[in-house]
């Protein structure tokens, strides 16, 4: 008997909830957004790290926020279950922060929402595909595929759409799975180990690079201007002057 898929719903009342508090308390703009914790590339800069992990339960529009939960409701139990809750918990906050780490690394664009840990959740199936492509199909036959098929070209050719979160969310998945299924040799653990060293790497590059420059200065003074912070704008100002005009 299959238990009843209690994390999922618990993901997806935090992300409810969530769009609730900013719609109610806030005018969700994009301050605000970044205020509450949506990617900013500055804030994770200035080691601000848990706007890794925010994002994945945040949503900027109610059809945003629907698509989303309905993604959640159909993909989320079968992980669930096919995972346990323990390893699920695990792979929610694994395949979420290497997608906000992804987009990062690609993306200077403020960005938000559970679409990197969905995307992952399509990344199981594309991995149980690859690696038991018969009895995937016996199983799921090839209705998963389609949708995967749907989401990489919405997520290529829509506008205003994280591409390396979505991207970054299907291989960390895949590499969750790479690393964690007993039933393969050391050689595919250590492509999936492989893929998350690389990517911290690429995150250590970029975190390191990324401060300093001209568009950590830029989108970080828009910001300090725009909430009021008079002294820290100054500061900043003063940073940059030393910086970039000797």
């Amino acid at each position: 008997m299959k238990k009843q898929p209690i994390i999922t719903y618990i993901y997806m009342g935090i992300c409810i909830a969530f769009f609730a508090f900013l719609n109610l308390f806030t005018k969700t703009s994009i301050i605000d957004l970044i205020t509450y914790g949506a990617k900013t590339n500055f804030m994770i800069a200035d080691y601000k790290l848990w706007y890794l992990i925010t994002p994945m339960f945040m949503h900027s529009a109610a059809s945003h926020l629907g698509t989303n939960m309905l993604s959640l409701y159909f993909i989320g139990p079968f992980t669930e279950n096919f995972l346990g809750q323990k390893k699920y918990i695990l792979f929610i906050f694994f395949t979420g922060i290497l997608s906000t780490m992804g987009s990062f690394i690609f993306s200077d664009f403020v960005s938000l929402g559970a679409s990197g840990v969905i995307f992952a959740f399509l990344g199981i199936h594309l991995y149980l595909f690859i690696e038991y492509k018969k009895r995937y199909v016996e199983i799921f036959g090839t209705q998963v595929l389609t949708i995967i098929a749907i989401n990489l070209i919405f997520t290529f050719t829509y506008s205003g759409i994280d591409i390396s979160g979505h991207i970054f969310g299907l291989l960390s998945g895949m590499a969750f799975m790479a690393m964690t299924d007993i039933n393969k040799t050391t050689m595919k653990k250590l492509l999936g180990f492989t893929f998350i060293l690389l990517m911290f790497f690429g995150f250590a590059y970029k975190f390191y690079t990324y401060k300093g420059s001209e568009d950590y200065y830029q989108f970080k003074g828009y910001y300090l201007e725009q909430t009021g912070q008079k002294q820290e704008l100054i500061k900043l100002m003063n940073e940059y002057n030393k910086k970039y005009n000797k």
